[in-house]
């Protein structure tokens, strides 16, 4: 078992297993005595003092020490009362079991396998890959869950690129006995919390603010220059601001980089909410605060392929949407320049700090609270709501639902093979239940029983351990996100719905949270900025690369049997015709449904290619 990226450090001989240990790792070798544990520790824990003195261990007590006595101390669900962003293997000596676990919110990847009469696990995929007995050859089905947008069915394993390589899902733990026997905890069930009440709703964005700022607090390092992503939105702008006041009481300095696009772009021509520009709506936040370094990114900062390729390449997938890839990786690669040791950013907050209440509606109506649910209507009206967007909150009605009322009013979802290039025969050969429609723009399905469980399940639907990983291995930095901290979900998951919005304004109680903390231009701004809103002249620069590419997929086997590309061609070959019509179409076609597959075919006729070296 490894954990860790890069070379080998340690390694624990545990009876029938090992244990090795690589960078950062932590190790706590265990005794025969009081402390039969062994334990490789990937990660940190937050507040660690606090969890060495509830242990009576001396406070300079590694991660993996500690795990090895919380585990002894609280049994097998002990990551429970683990707060942090960790990966685990421990060795029960007594038991001669593995227990493997990660922390809550998937902040740093576990993966495993099972090769002929063994167990083995790596916190990367490329620490499996080569392992005897693992068979690592390309998973079609889960190349097929990449280019249909399936998601996996909550009770399924995670299933990877690799065939023989599975990824642990956040927040459980599983145990592996010695006669090869398994099981998988779900440790993490905060729904069961009762909600808060409270007098004043304005005692929820107090709330709101101070586990943010905790948030920020224990994701700061204590030394080295920090760095984050802030655009125009309300959760990079608030990590941004609460940030860069730590810092100030510190002595400590904050670059600040925001996207901007390179040509003029009437971004309402693409989508009808949104504006181009983030930069004066961030160089306002910035100029709050006078310990930060505003630094402006174009968004053709960095060269396409060779963004892509590092991406896939240490996360050991395709990237798929290349519409902010450029720009993204020029921000990591100037911060790399200026010695940054940490990059924070606001990726999570859209069902947590930021939630607009949009189940709200949702809530009232299962619970049978009508005339609550009357004030509320009332309340989003006043503030322009729209009656149609109000009743579909309201009911959210399922995909299928969906569908049929689109099919009344005449109107069509969008079919699968309408945006997405992946070849017909591929898809139904995958073993995937066949969908008709597409699942773009659609909201991914959960627990339906509230508007908190829903949205548990989306928050837990995605997992960005490779996105830290890739951060950590290429440009040697922290990835943080407070958004997704531990804790300030939990306090969200508690807060009522209806709560967020409590008179009908969008992100009412963030707003009310950050209002000293955030120039009032931005919390007043009912429009969002569009990231890359100059994507289509960036692709229209592009298209003799895109062509190189599709002829040299066009030689490679394995791309031939994956995607259409016949069609690939021909979506390049009418892109006259597309951006001469409207833009959203085109925005849609080229950054999802060809964007989507140049990355997928680029990342299959690489890996066809190494395999020939």
């Amino acid at each position: 078992m490894q954990l860790g990226a890069g070379s080998l450090r340690s390694v624990l001989p545990c009876g029938g297993a090992w244990l090795g240990a690589v960078d950062e790792a932590t190790v706590w070798e265990g005794d025969s005595g009081s402390s039969p544990v062994d334990v490789v520790f990937d990660g940190r824990l937050f507040e660690l003092g606090k969890l060495c003195a509830e242990l009576d261990l001396p406070e300079d007590s590694s991660e993996a020490r500690v795990a090895a006595f919380a585990y002894l101390a609280w049994g097998a669900e002990f990551s429970e009362r683990l707060d942090g962003e960790y990966a685990f293997a421990l060795w029960d000596r007594r038991e001669r079991r593995l227990v493997l676990g990660r922390d809550a919110m998937s902040r740093v990847p576990l993966y495993y396998s099972r090769p002929r009469g063994g167990f083995c696990c790596a916190s990367e995929p490329v620490g499996l890959i080569g392992w005897a007995g693992v068979d690592a050859s390309l998973n079609e089905r889960a190349l097929a869950m990449v280019l249909s947008l399936t998601a996996s069915a909550p009770t399924d394993e995670m299933t990877t690129v690799r065939k023989g390589i599975l990824s642990l899902k956040g927040g459980h733990v599983m145990l592996v006995g010695a006669d090869a026997t398994e099981r998988t905890i779900d440790y993490w069930r905060p729904l069961g919390a009762p909600k808060l009440v409270v007098k004043d709703w304005r005692e929820y964005a107090e709330a709101l603010r101070e586990a943010m700022l905790r948030a920020v607090r224990v994701r700061l390092p204590a030394k080295g220059l920090v760095a984050s992503q802030l655009s125009s939105g309300f959760d990079s702008s608030g990590v941004t601001a609460l940030t860069a006041q730590v810092l100030a009481e510190q002595n400590r300095p904050l670059i600040a980089y925001t996207s901007v696009p390179v040509h003029a772009v009437n971004a309402r021509e693409i989508a009808g909410d949104r504006f181009s520009d983030e930069w004066p709506l961030a160089a306002k936040v910035a100029a709050m605060y006078p310990n930060v370094e505003h630094v402006a990114v174009r968004t053709d900062a960095a060269d396409w392929w060779r963004a892509l390729d590092v991406m896939s390449d240490v996360c050991g997938g395709p990237t798929g949407f290349i519409r902010n890839s450029r720009w993204y990786f020029g921000i990591l690669e100037d911060a790399r320049r200026r010695g940054a040791v940490a990059m924070m950013e606001g990726q999570a907050g859209n069902h947590t700090a930021s939630y607009n209440g949009g189940f709200g509606l949702y809530d009232l109506r299962r619970s049978g609270q009508w005339m609550p649910l009357v004030r509320a209507l009332r309340n989003r009206r006043r503030h322009g709501a729209k009656w149609k967007t109000m009743l579909g909150a309201t009911w959210m009605p399922s995909r299928s639902a969906m569908a049929r009322i689109q099919r009344l009013r005449r109107k069509q979802m969008p079919k699968m093979f309408e945006l997405s290039l992946m070849r017909r025969d591929f898809y139904e050969s995958s073993g995937l239940p066949q969908m008709e429609m597409s699942a773009m723009g659609t909201t991914m399905e959960g627990d339906r029983s509230s508007g908190a469980a829903w949205r548990f399940s989306i928050i837990r639907g995605g997992d960005m351990g490779m996105m830290g990983a890739l951060q950590r291995r290429a440009f040697s930095m922290q990835r943080e996100d407070p958004t997704a901290d531990r804790r300030l979900i939990e306090l969200c998951l508690r807060i009522p719905d209806e709560a967020f919005a409590p008179e009908g304004i969008k992100r009412e109680l963030y707003r009310e949270a950050f209002r000293r903390d955030l120039p009032a231009e931005l919390l007043a701004e009912p429009l969002r900025g569009l990231q890359s809103s100059d994507f289509l002249q960036m692709f229209e620069a592009w298209i003799p690369q895109w062509q190189d590419e599709l002829d040299r997929l066009a030689q490679s086997p394995l791309a031939s049997r994956v995607l259409d590309l016949p069609r690939m061609q021909r979506l390049l070959d009418d892109w006259p015709k597309m951006i001469a019509g409207s833009r959203a179409k085109a925005d849609l076609a080229y950054n999802y449904t060809f964007g989507g597959a140049i990355a997928m075919g680029r990342f299959l006729r690489r890996i066809e290619e190494a395999k020939g070296r």
